[in-house]
Order: C-alpha cells, then sequence, then structure tokens
C-alpha cells in the first residue's frame, strides 16, 4: 500500500520529538515520514502493520520504524485505552558525522536496517520504559545525551526485522482512501469467506484491475495479506484465550483447524498452542 507523507514538527528547544500518546483507539492511517520512529506501547491492543508486514501489539511492544517506512497502528474493537510513547528523530539529529565514529558502529548499522523495521524483546522495553517515560523532565541538553544513550542500548539487542521490504513509494489521497476501503471491509469480514469478486466490488474496480493494483501496491497478493490479518486477528484472541483455539480459527474464517493450524506456524514459528502458552502458563 502507497502511504501518505506525513510532517513532523520539530520542537524549538530540540532536534528530536518526544509525545505520549493517550486515546480511547488509534484507527488505520497509513502513512510515511522522514523521521526515525521508536515506539513504546504501554497499554492497549490491536495490530501494527510495517512496510509489507502485519502484526499484533499489546503492553510492551516496542518497534524502531525506520526513515520512509511506511506504517499505522489499529486498536483491536473494544479497546478503550491505547497509551503509546512515539520518539522522532532524523539521522543527523546529532550532526551529520557523529554516527560515523567507530564508537557507533552498530548504532549505525542499526538505523541502516530499520528501514524494514525492527522489533526489541518486551525485556528490554519493560527495563527503558522507566527512562522513556521521564525522559521529557530533563533539560534539553540532558534529554538529548539520555536519547542517545536509550539507542546505544537499542542497538546492542536489536531484534528481527518486521518487513521484506524497505522502498514504498508515496500515494495519492484518492489510492490511500480506496485502499483503507478495502482494509475496512477485509477486517469486518474476517469470519467470512472474502473473495476477491467482493474486495474488488469495495475498491470500484473490476477483478482483474483490483489484483493487479493491489499487488503493486501491497507487494503481496490478496490472499496472502487476508491471511495476514486472519492470523493477526487469531494472536489478539489467543491472548485473551476466552474461547477454545477452534472456535478462535472459525472466529477469524478458517474453518479447518488443521489449515489454521498450518497458516499460523508458517507465520509466526509456532503452533496456535505454543503462542497460547506464552501468555497463560
Amino acid at each position: 500500500m502507497k502511504p501518505s507523507y506525513e510532517m513532523v514538527p520539530t520542537p524549538a528547544e530540540q532536534s528530536w520529538l518526544l509525545r505520549h500518546f493517550d486515546q480511547p483507539q488509534v484507527v488505520f492511517e497509513w502513512h510515511v515520514h522522514d523521521e526515525f520512529e521508536l515506539v513504546l506501547m504501554h497499554e492497549g491492543h490491536g495490530q501494527y502493520f510495517a512496510g509489507d508486514s502485519i502484526n499484533v501489539f499489546g503492553p510492551d511492544e516496542f518497534v524502531l520504524f525506520g526513515a520512509q517506512l511506511p506504517h499505522t497502528f489499529k486498536s483491536d474493537p473494544g479497546v478503550q485505552r491505547v497509551f503509546q510513547s512515539v520518539i522522532q528523530f532524523k539521522s543527523d539529529f546529532l550532526g551529520s558525522n557523529l554516527l560515523q565514529q567507530p564508537e557507533f558502529y552498530k548504532l549505525r548499522k542499526m538505523l541502516q536496517r530499520s528501514g524494514s523495521g525492527i522489533r526489541f524483546d518486551q525485556g528490554l522495553a519493560q527495563r527503558l520504559r522507566p527512562r522513556i517515560q521521564k525522559i521529557d523532565q530533563l533539560p534539553p541538553g540532558h534529554r538529548t545525551v539520555e536519547l542517545l544513550s536509550i539507542l546505544v542500548t537499542l542497538a546492542e539487542s536489536a531484534g528481527p526485522n518486521l518487513s521484506q521490504s524497505d522502498s514504498f513509494p508515496s500515494s495519492s489521497s484518492k489510492t490511500k482512501e480506496r485502499l483503507q476501503r478495502v482494509v475496512a471491509f477485509i477486517e469486518a469480514n474476517l469470519a467470512k469467506e472474502v473473495t476477491l469478486d467482493h474486495v474488488a466490488a469495495v475498491a470500484q474496480m473490476s477483478p482483474t484491475a483490483f489484483s493487479r493494483f493491489f499487488h503493486q501496491e501491497m507487494r503481496t497478493t490478496l490472499t496472502d495479506y487476508v491471511n495476514g490479518m486472519r492470523i493477526a486477528a487469531a494472536k489478539g484472541l489467543l491472548r485473551e484465550l476466552d474461547s477454545s483455539i477452534s472456535s478462535i480459527a472459525k472466529q477469524v474464517g478458517y474453518h479447518n483447524i488443521s489449515n489454521f493450524n498450518r497458516q499460523f506456524k508458517a507465520r509466526s514459528n509456532m503452533s496456535p498452542r505454543e503462542y497460547v502458552s506464552q501468555f497463560h502458563r
């Protein structure tokens, strides 16, 4: 999906931006900007999209989006609060030469790799949360030194990449609106059969034209994208485990449990039962 461009404001007193967002929900707003973005989730559940990947978030989700990597968050239905800290900075926020110094080699490589998005583990999120929450209470110079220290710490423990691609051109508002309608339709109908004809009609295109359009914009097929959304939705339900695994599979559109298990393992490198065991021991 080609994203819309977001202009990030720069504060007068420092060269980067920290904001804490406390909202009842977050909606799908596919966007891109020139800044790197570090996001720490404190509360809420839902999905987030980075490049061509679909992921689930909960408390302690900790990710770094590279400059020009399209991304968005979307809270699950019924969620009443999403609280996150967001830090945005450009690659030269400390000057054009600092990151070229040998002691910042790992940080430089991490920022280069963040073009595909990077996820950090929850233990690191929990360890750094107090520092991130208090950073804006420091004097301006100390804030920036603290941010650099946090980034160096992250570079020592950078996790896996999120997206398979790091090249996504910007789009027109018409394309963005069309794809947002498609995403909303798929989300609302995950439990049902989602066919090419149905989705093409939502996009007001012929099936052949839509298939070509969708693959060009999303870098994947409609079938693969729907499966990704279904597995992401299943993960959210499995965290709560208010229903059996087979019931959850049906809720997200898998009426064959073997197919659900196969799709889940292919995208998560673990079975649904193994995933559940992480949250319910």
